[in-house]
């Protein structure tokens, strides 16, 4: 849900590790420990939530396209985020990094 929302820039989330929250290492029933909210487990054994959320970041919302450019312009529809496009000409691949923001028109000029 959040993810949809307009207002969201960046997700932060404390005590990936279960057992971490309080001053006393893996003390399961002290402070916030109790509540197991970690993405991995106190052994660092992943969890399904860790697992949900790798799923969602590196396959769901991640943009991999090939655009080929007609008439010398090329687009593509992306999620915000840095973007590091290979751009092949005359034989030649040249790397370039963009950004696409909600805060801009997203348009990139690349001269050749």
């Amino acid at each position: 849900v959040f993810f949809s929302h307009p207002s969201m820039e960046a997700v932060i989330y404390w005590n990936l590790v279960d057992g971490y929250a309080s001053g006393e290492l893996g003390k399961m029933e002290l402070g916030e420990n109790k509540y197991r909210g970690g993405l991995w487990r106190f052994d660092m054994s992943e969890k399904p939530a860790y697992k949900a959320l790798k799923n969602l970041i590196n396959n769901e919302w991640h943009t991999a396209v090939t655009a080929k450019a007609m008439n010398g312009k090329a687009s593509f529809r992306g999620f915000y985020g840095d973007y590091k496009l290979k751009i092949h000409a005359d034989g030649k691949e040249i790397p370039v990094d963009c950004k696409l923001s909600s805060r801009k028109t997203n348009k990139l000029t690349v001269l050749l």
